[in-house]
Formats: C-alpha cells, sequence, structure tokens
C-alpha cells in the first residue's frame, strides 16, 4: 500500500523552498516504454517549490513534451515501480510545469518519484526523485495515516483508553446528509482496546461484525474521538479528528485475453477463455446485469472486480486456457460475463461482455420415480428411487396416502402439497438424480401402511414435472408366541414413580399417577399385541408444565378417533392404532424376562395440535437418541415393576438410555431415574 496525495496542477512562481534535495534514482519495476524513439531523449528536472505542513510544490521541467508521472511514499514505504508511478498521477507537460500534492501528514519524511513518456514514440526519461520533510503543523492530531492503496489503507489512532472511529468515502457522508461529528455519533465503531491502534482498512473484509469499503481513486475521512464506553451505544467525549486522503488509481493491466461466447441458450453460455503470456491468473463470473449494474453504480468497477474474486463468489480461478460451460441461468434474461485479469506485475482489468438467454423451450423434464419396500426393513422402511437426467433442483413430500388424500380431498393439489409441506434435495441429491439416480430411505413408518410419494422435478427453465406413487409397508413380522403367565398375571392398575427433566430443563418428580397394563383396548389391538407377545401401559404419566406442574393427558382410544374423524381415523382404522394413546408397551421374552421397547414408528400418540409425540431412548449425558430396549425387573411378589435404563450396546455408542417422550423432534420429557410401577389392584 503506498500512500495516495492529491494534486493540484498549476502554473506559478516558487514561494519557497524547505529541506529539499533533488537527486536520479531508479524506482522498483520496469522501464516499459517502447514505439517510435524520437530525435531526443527526454530528460526532466525537479524542483522544489513550497512546502507546507500537509502540501508539497514542486516544478517540472522537460526538453520534450509528453506525460509525466509521479507519485509521493512516506519514509519507509517501498519504491513504486514505473507502473505504479503512472497508476498514481499523471500530468501533461510541455516545457514545465508547477504542481502540488496534497494530504500529507505533517511532520513526516517523504519522497517523490517522477518519469516522462515521451509523447511521440514513448520512451521514458530516467526517474528522477526529490526528498522532502514536512513541518510540523502545530496541531495535535491522534491520526496518522500510514499506508494507502486503491482498495485500502494502514492508519493509526493514538488515544488513549477506549475509542470510536469509522473510515467513510465523502461522497458516502454527503449522500447521508451528515457532517463528520454526526456520522461517528450514528456510525462509529466502539473499540474496547487500549490506544494507541493501527487498523488496515481493507476493502471487501469486515472490522467485527462491519463491512469494510475502499475504492480506488476517491477520498476518504479517517475520524476518530475518546469513547465514553457505554453499552450497547457509546458515546464520543470531547473533540472529534479526522483525517482525509485518497485512494490511488487502480493499475490497470494492459494484458489480453480472448474471450468468446457460444452455444448460448436459455439456461446456459459456453465460455472459452484464452489468456496472453503476460497473464498470471484471471476470474470468470456470470451474473445477471442488474446485479452488476447495482454494484458499479452503488461502488465502482473495483468493487465488482473485489467480489468477483472473492474465494466463495462462485467464480472460475483459471491460469490458462479453458472451455466450459455456465449453466443455471434465467431464460430471457440479460446476463454479463465478467472476467478479471490479473498480470504478471499484479496490475488487473476488468472485461464485461453482454449476453442475453434464449426464451424458454417449456419443456417439461422427464423423471421416473418408484417406491419400494426396503430389504430387511418391509414392514417400517420404503425406498424412495428418483431419476430425471434434466433435474436442476428436486422438492418432496411424503406422508400415508390418508394424509395425502386428506389434503386432496380439501381441493389441495400436489404442487400445493409439496410446495407447503415438501422439503428440498441438496445439490448433492440432485446431481445424483440427474446421474445415476438416487435411493432415499424413507424410515420408521407404520407396517401395513400406504404411503405416497410426491416430487416435484424442476430443470434449469424451472419448468416443473410432478409425480406421485404409491407403496405400502408390509406387515410387522410375527414373532414366535410365547407362553406365559406373566400375560394375565401383570394386568390391572399400578402406580408409577420416576424422576424426570422436562423440556424447559425443570427436574421434577411424578408419583402415585396411576395406569393400566392390559392386553389391548378393543378385539383387534388384543389380537394385535398378543401376535407381538406385548401388553400395552395406557395413561402414560410425562406431561409437565412451567415449575413442574404436572397434567394428566387422558387417553383416546382408537374409537375415540374414528368417531372424532370419520374420513381420517374412520377410513383408516390401522392408522387409528398408530396415534391411538398415550401408551408404551411391554415385550415378553420365552425365558420370562420382560423389557419396554421404544421405537419411532409406533407412536406415543398423534392426535394432539401439539404435534407428534413419540416413546424413545435418551442418553442425557451425551445428548444422544435410540430406539434403546429397557430391563424390568419384577419383584418376587409380582406387584413392583422397575424399569431401568438400558444395556449399554455398540450399536448405540455404548450410551446409558433411559425412557424418555419427544415432541416431534425435541425432547419433551425424559427421565432421570428407575422408573417404578406399585400394583394397585
Amino acid at each position: 500500500m503506498k500512500k495516495l496525495l492529491t494534486i493540484f496542477a498549476a502554473l506559478f512562481s516558487i514561494l519557497s523552498m524547505a529541506a529539499c534535495t533533488p537527486e536520479p534514482e531508479t524506482p522498483g519495476g520496469n522501464n516499459g516504454g517502447g514505439g517510435e524513439t524520437p530525435d531526443t531523449t527526454p530528460e526532466i528536472t525537479l524542483t522544489a517549490g513550497e512546502l507546507t505542513a500537509n502540501s508539497f510544490s514542486f516544478v517540472v521541467t522537460t526538453n520534450v513534451a509528453g506525460e509525466l508521472g509521479y507519485a509521493v511514499v512516506a519514509e519507509g514505504s517501498k519504491n513504486p515501480s514505473i507502473d505504479e508511478i503512472f497508476a498514481r498521477n499523471i500530468a501533461n507537460v510541455a516545457d514545465s510545469a508547477t504542481l502540488t500534492v496534497g494530504d500529507l501528514n505533517d511532520n513526516t519524511n517523504y519522497t517523490l518519484f517522477a518519469v516522462l513518456r515521451a509523447a511521440q514514440g514513448g520512451i521514458l526519461s530516467s526517474p528522477k526523485k526529490l526528498t522532502f520533510t514536512t513541518p510540523d503543523d502545530g496541531v495535535a492530531n491522534p491520526i496518522t495515516i500510514n499506508e494507502i492503496g486503491y482498495d485500502s489503507a494502514n492508519f493509526t489512532i493514538n488515544i488513549p483508553g477506549e475509542i470510536m472511529f469509522q473510515c467513510i468515502d465523502k461522497d458516502s457522508l454527503e449522500a447521508y446528509n451528515l457532517t463528520i461529528e454526526e456520522y461517528i455519533q450514528t456510525a462509529g465503531i466502539a473499540i474496547v482496546d487500549e490506544g494507541p491502534i493501527t487498523v488496515d482498512w481493507v476493502n471487501g473484509y469486515k472490522y467485527g461484525t462491519i463491512e469494510m469499503r475502499m475504492r480506488d481513486n476517491s477520498e476518504y475521512y479517517v475520524i476518530a474521538a475518546r469513547s465514553d464506553g457505554a453499552r450497547p451505544a457509546p458515546n464520543t467525549v470531547g473533540e472529534i479528528y479526522y483525517k482525509s486522503f485518497k485512494t490511488l488509481s487502480k493499475p490497470v493491466s494492459e494484458a489480453g485475453i480472448t474471450t468468446q461466447l457460444t452455444n448460448i441458450t436459455s439456461t446456459s453460455v459456453n465460455i472459452k477463455t484464452t489468456p496472453d503470456s503476460t497473464v498470471t491468473q484471471y476470474y470468470v463470473y456470470v451474473r445477471d446485469k442488474m446485479w452488476a449494474d447495482s454494484i458499479i453504480d452503488g461502488n465502482g468497477e473495483s468493487m465488482l472486480s473485489t467480489l468477483i474474486k472473492y474465494p466463495n463468489s462462485g467464480s472460475w480461478n483459471l491460469y490458462s486456457e479453458n472451455e466450459a460451460t455456465w449453466g443455471g441461468l434465467i431464460p430471457a434474461t440479460d446476463y454479463y460475463c465478467m472476467i478479471v485479469v490479473v498480470d504478471n506485475k499484479g496490475a488487473e482489468s476488468l472485461t464485461i461482455l453482454e449476453f442475453r438467454t434464449e426464451n424458454p423451450t417449456g419443456i417439461a423434464p422427464s423423471v421416473d420415480i418408484s417406491l419400494t419396500q426396503h430389504a430387511g426393513k418391509e414392514h417400517n422402511t420404503l425406498s424412495l428411487n428418483i431419476y430425471s437426467a434434466d433435474a436442476a433442483a428436486v422438492k418432496i413430500a411424503f406422508n400415508t396416502k390418508a394424509d395425502i388424500s386428506y389434503l386432496r380431498n380439501q381441493d389441495i393439489d400436489d404442487e400445493s402439497i409439496i410446495t407447503s409441506n415438501g422439503i428440498d434435495l441438496s445439490p448433492e441429491q440432485v446431481e445424483a438424480i440427474r446421474t445415476t439416480g438416487l435411493s432415499i430411505k424413507m424410515e420408521d413408518l407404520y407396517p401395513d401402511v400406504e404411503y405416497i410419494a410426491l416430487v416435484n422435478v424442476m430443470n434449469a427453465e424451472k419448468t416443473p414435472t410432478i409425480k406421485a406413487t404409491t407403496e405400502a409397508t408390509a406387515k410387522r413380522p410375527i414373532p414366535a408366541r410365547v407362553e406365559s403367565d406373566l400375560f394375565e398375571t401383570l394386568q390391572g392398575e399400578w402406580e408409577v414413580s420416576y424422576n424426570l427433566i422436562q423440556f424447559n430443563q425443570q427436574n421434577v418428580s411424578i408419583s402415585g399417577e396411576k395406569v393400566t397394563i392390559a392386553q389391548g383396548v378393543d378385539d383387534t389391538s388384543m389380537q394385535m399385541y398378543r401376535e407381538q407377545n406385548r401388553l400395552v401401559i395406557l395413561d402414560w404419566p410425562f406431561n409437565v408444565y412451567g415449575a413442574g406442574n404436572y397434567e394428566h393427558i387422558p387417553t383416546m382410544l382408537p374409537s375415540d378417533l374414528a368417531e372424532a374423524m370419520p374420513d381420517y381415523w374412520g377410513k383408516n382404522p390401522q392408522l387409528a392404532y398408530r396415534d391411538y394413546g398415550p401408551k408404551i408397551f411391554l415385550e415378553i421374552a420365552a425365558d420370562g424376562t420382560v423389557t419396554v421397547p421404544s421405537e419411532r414408528g409406533e407412536y406415543f400418540y398423534n392426535w394432539s395440535s401439539d404435534g407428534t409425540f413419540y416413546f424413545y431412548g435418551a442418553d442425557i449425558e451425551n445428548s444422544f437418541t435410540a430406539p434403546a430396549t429397557f430391563p424390568v425387573t419384577i419383584s418376587a411378589d409380582g406387584n413392583t415393576l422397575t424399569i431401568g435404563a438400558s444395556t449399554p450396546v455398540e450399536e448405540f455408542g455404548f450410551g446409558v438410555y433411559r425412557p424418555a417422550v419427544f415432541r416431534d423432534n425435541s425432547p419433551w420429557a425424559l427421565a432421570t431415574s428407575d422408573i417404578v410401577l406399585t400394583r394397585v389392584k
């Protein structure tokens, strides 16, 4: 970064000279030039003129007419190259001219570099320099501008304690219609570090949460003041200081690149780029014309180039010849293909090519979908299989046939169902659908129930194809029948006591709440549960709220649900058996052991507007969930049942799981102790 100094050109007499020593010096970089050699080799002399704390005048004399490039840098800064000198300041000189540089810091050592390029032939003179020191202005200003680039500045603020500061361009300040004092009060950044601080203000980056903005060839202010440290809105204390400066003109690369736009369709364009030998790297970015114009109008082409080069912009960062297709465009839209070239001198140039995509073809994508039972889990898992070579975006909705039909019967079409209830697949999933096809497992389903998958596939033109497919899960596998007296002796009324932590992190004790252990709730459920060697526990206590207040949730039976919604549960009794409750199960094995199973496909209950409730395993310490099985210990007299924690197994990460109730996917009531059931009758 180098200090840019505002230049004022005028022809006037030398008023004073101070601390100035002319001597020839060759700055860093190359001499450039070329073309026809004139009869006279360009020569220049530099003579110091008026010097103040903030400005310096000099007289340049030349033997040929030409273009003078000149730059001033502070002591300690790197010497500019020839290209950088011409990029900073240019003046046309015939024989003699007096030029002035401004915005200098007081009490600072500077060096002026100057080179003349002849108007005819373009040959360069030998570079010359003048060194000078600005006097102290006698005014205490804690702001020092250290270095300036075309999109960055480094400055130091030497104020003790907490401070506020901002860096703002003059044009924005005028657009806000605010004074310097008003602006620092409304947009200052509160810095809590002790001063002094040195800041790198770089376009496109952040200072804390503040976006830093800086464009080339523009006037800026650094504004600073002490802060009172108030939170969250600090105020300035005492005098408000400011220092102005002007950013450098951005060096413009003369490197060449040939760009061809071909095969422009409604959604893509083929881009072929061929850089010349002086290009070290370049960036290609395609975006709609409206967006790019808004960036240029608001922040200039320098900001546009910065955004294109940004690592996450999505641009192509290339180093050699390239040909590829840029897709995902919108039909009948004006676009820019923008190329930022960086040459071997570090200079840049921006090229913008405009094109318009074709009108949409209106051809819908071809889509193949199916639902199939998943091998080995036919009773609770289906696979949704999707293939479409034209897919650009895919959204799916999945539910029971009863739920989808219920919505369709309300004149809601499949597209609206997908829009309201569906999920968008990831770009990686869409890529799989477009190439090899994708199979998505739909798990934790209820046995012997028909399900529907709705799929909306859009191509690059955003033309949709909507398809539906239906499949039923298999009946639940029937295990070997267990004969045990426990199927009779465990039935009856019991009291439940245990500790839990509720959703609001309150620890609660439930004691003496009554439940019923039964074969089932009707003939159908009794047969169904007996086939699974199960008993059902009804009225399970779990619901607490506030500061541990218990609320009894009554059991809604399948018959209650069928009566409440005959068009849904009445016509789909298998879903009534899934959704009724609250309920959990006891499972009896041939060796007489008893367990409490848990699984997401067997709902705790699902008839409330509060959502779907699940009975599942929770490892509170590690925040894991799993379909764990909980051991039940029966006392010698058969009057006490104790439901303990699951046995740690590798399948579930060797965690210790206890019974828990979840509302949708969120923890609702998680047991923190063994659960004790005491027989009442």
